[in-house]
């Protein structure tokens, strides 16, 4: 995209075919960037994308015939800045895709990532339950062997004395 002022801006501001066979007569134009070669002619157009003056293209000193630019030169340019356009136009989609494409595959990545963890929490959780079972399971057993020996336990003092009272 040109910056600042002179031809190239004007040719990219102006939404137009321009056609100039002698620039030199143009002194409001002649302004060229930095160590742009020398244009004595030129025919020239902005390139509109989705509304958007994006870029400029223009050629420059014609070299056949009379060196200047023909009514053909510039049908054979006004057909060819669409198929231009075009060509941006689907180079933003394909770009477009492919920024979605990375953003999906990065949200896929992180949706493995989190399945991973939900599998380790969830083998976690059956551990978990594994254990508490086997806990109660213990508790169990164990409240089962304390009943009897709790009764035995108790009546020891009373046997004791049963058996005092017959020696």
């Amino acid at each position: 995209t040109p910056v600042g002022k002179g031809l190239l801006e004007h040719v990219f501001q102006s939404g137009e075919i321009i056609r100039l066979d002698d620039i030199t007569t143009h002194s409001k134009y002649v302004a060229l960037p930095d160590k742009h070669p020398e244009i004595k002619s030129l025919l020239g157009s902005s390139i509109i994308i989705n509304n958007e003056r994006r870029a400029a293209i223009y050629m420059a000193n014609k070299k056949h015939s009379s060196n200047n630019y023909t009514d053909s030169d510039e049908l054979a340019l006004s057909l060819l800045i669409p198929e231009i356009q075009h060509t941006l136009e689907r180079n933003d989609l394909v770009n477009m895709l492919n920024i979605e494409r990375l953003t999906l595959k990065h949200q896929r990545d992180e949706q493995q990532k989190l399945v991973k963890k939900i599998g380790k929490m969830r083998d976690q959780l059956v551990e978990s339950e594994k254990m508490a079972s086997i806990g109660q399971l213990a508790a169990g057993v164990a409240h089962e062997i304390n009943n009897p020996i709790g009764y035995v336990s108790s009546n020891f003092s009373t046997l004791k004395n049963y058996i005092g009272d017959i020696f």
